[in-house]
């Protein structure tokens, strides 16, 4: 049915949204132009947001996927 998200492609939009950084780059250049004494300093905790957010999400859409309610896509 192409009108319902199955539950990979739920998984996918979900994992794609929650961005993992592996390099900061932004961050990390914004914080040296602004002259930051220590712009790594941010990384580890990054990473474990990203990391930690991915993995709440895919510990989510699992859960979720014994859901079996639809919702009709002209329903509102």
């Amino acid at each position: 049915n192409p009108d319902v998200a199955t539950g990979d492609m739920i998984t996918l939009t979900v994992l794609n949204t929650c961005s993992v950084a592996i390099v900061p780059s932004t961050i990390l250049m914004l914080l040296t132009d602004a002259g930051a004494k220590y712009p790594f300093s941010v990384v580890v905790p990054i990473w474990i947001c990203s990391f930690t957010c991915a993995a709440l999400g895919l510990l989510i859409t699992r859960a979720l996927r014994g859901c079996k309610k639809q919702i009709s896509p002209t329903a509102r």
